[in-house]
């Protein structure tokens, strides 16, 4: 029996202003908390909750046949901890199900395993400390910021105690039987790679966005027709922010949903899994080789929704360059907010390619670029001055002393040289 891996991506930005430059120095505050709030209670009323629903009533019904995953993004997390608690109780009562794994990933949904390691082992232990304090649960399986994937990423997840990561499905690393079979990190041979099953699961995203697309007996006789292959591991990945359906069928999509699954479960044909259940079933064929960055986003499969032009590429060289000044500052406030500008979808809202990103505040790429490095500036400058005070405020009596006789002593040269002009 062929088995189907479903993950559940769950991920929520802060919004941020439109920060101009004559906000620098005088405007401390980057992100548009009521926004964020609305948003989010809005999106969590019309949809999440109603597909908690769906999604309980799959385990009732089914119990342990029924096995999916869940990643879902540190910053959602603090969102829906603050504004959505609902949610996170809604978390806690699929773990008790037993039907669930929650997976692991960098906690501010950022680009920081491209950029700075240091950053990227912070972030994601951060995750995992997250998931433990708030659901109760220790993720073993990866999944990097929208399926950024490279082999060094893999092998860094592994040495945080990650046996098994997930990776988009295309490119030259896949073995020639494409991506239905367990693979392997050429790096770390015991990390196990599963690949997403790419054509199936945008059939399924498809169908989420517009119901009217296809049936979910289609669907079901799709995956049978995959089954007749020799694919092993079905992974389909699909993001409740991107299945939340047109403002006419909104409210039918859990529904839609729910039937496509039950179609798929009366075939017969498959098991549900969890990733890690996947991954100690079955051995690997193959390693899985990505010495570039590969990708779930777009048809290219690779960084252009994020890295795909200059702004984009001045503006995260810009955040990672910070960290050497968040480190110094020894600013709790100013480090939160240093985390928060790190989400990918900053970066994404730049992109000059034709967005579908529902959330999006700004007109433009460039407007959405100068206002980012606007804010950029104020939190240098803020930056600046916490070290400043740190320095002073950690000096010696002597070192205070040396400061006062050194000022005393231009003062009294300036004293002179004004008396000189007079003369």
């Amino acid at each position: 029996m062929k088995t189907i891996c479903f993950n559940f991506n769950i991920h929520r930005a802060y919004r941020l202003k439109k920060y101009d430059f004559f906000d620098i120095g005088h405007n401390n505050f980057y992100f548009d908390e009521l926004g964020t709030q609305t948003g989010a209670e809005k999106k969590n009323s019309e949809f999440v909750l109603p597909m908690f629903d769906m999604v309980e009533s799959l385990t009732e019904k089914y119990g342990s046949k029924f096995k999916f995953s869940v990643t879902v993004s540190g910053i959602a997390l603090s969102i829906q901890e603050k504004y959505c608690p609902e949610i996170i109780k809604r978390y806690q009562n699929l773990v008790e199900t037993g039907c669930v794994e929650f997976v692991g990933m960098p906690y501010n949904h950022s680009l920081c395993a491209l950029t700075d390691e240091e950053e990227f082992v912070r972030q994601v232990k951060k995750h995992k400390s997250v998931l433990q304090r708030l659901i109760g649960v220790t993720p073993t399986t990866f999944r990097n910021t929208e399926l950024i994937y490279t082999d060094k990423i893999g092998k860094a997840a592994y040495d945080l105690g990650f046996d098994t990561v997930l990776a988009e499905g295309v490119g030259p690393g896949l073995d020639s039987r494409g991506a239905g079979f367990l693979y392997f990190n050429p790096l770390q041979p015991r990390q196990h790679v599963i690949t997403r099953n790419v054509s199936i699961s945008r059939i399924l995203h498809d169908s989420l966005k517009d119901i009217s697309l296809f049936t979910p007996e289609y669907f079901a006789n799709k995956l049978c027709e995959i089954s007749l292959e020799e694919d092993e591991i079905i992974y389909m990945g699909i993001s409740f922010e991107h299945m939340d359906g047109s403002s006419g069928n909104r409210k039918q999509v859990p529904a839609f949903l729910k039937e496509t699954i039950e179609k798929v479960m009366e075939s017969g044909t498959f098991k549900f899994r969890t990733m890690s259940e996947a991954s100690h079933k079955y051995e690997p064929v193959a390693p899985y080789h990505a010495s570039q960055p590969v990708s779930g986003m777009k048809r290219k499969h690779d960084l252009s929704p994020w890295q795909g032009n200059e702004l984009q590429k001045e503006a995260l060289r810009k955040i990672t360059a910070l960290g050497k000044l968040v480190k110094a500052s020894d600013n709790e406030i100013l480090a939160d907010i240093w985390e928060r500008l790190q989400c990918s979808d900053y970066f994404y809202f730049m992109s000059t390619d034709k967005l579908d990103y529902k959330t999006n505040p700004f007109k433009t790429p460039y407007d959405a670029f100068i206002s980012y490095m606007n804010i950029i500036d104020d939190l240098t400058r803020r930056l600046d001055q916490s070290i400043e005070k740190n320095k002073a405020a950690n000096m010696t009596d002597q070192q205070i002393k040396d400061v006062i006789s050194l000022y005393e002593k231009e003062i009294v040269s300036l004293r002179r040289k004004l008396a000189g002009k007079g003369k």
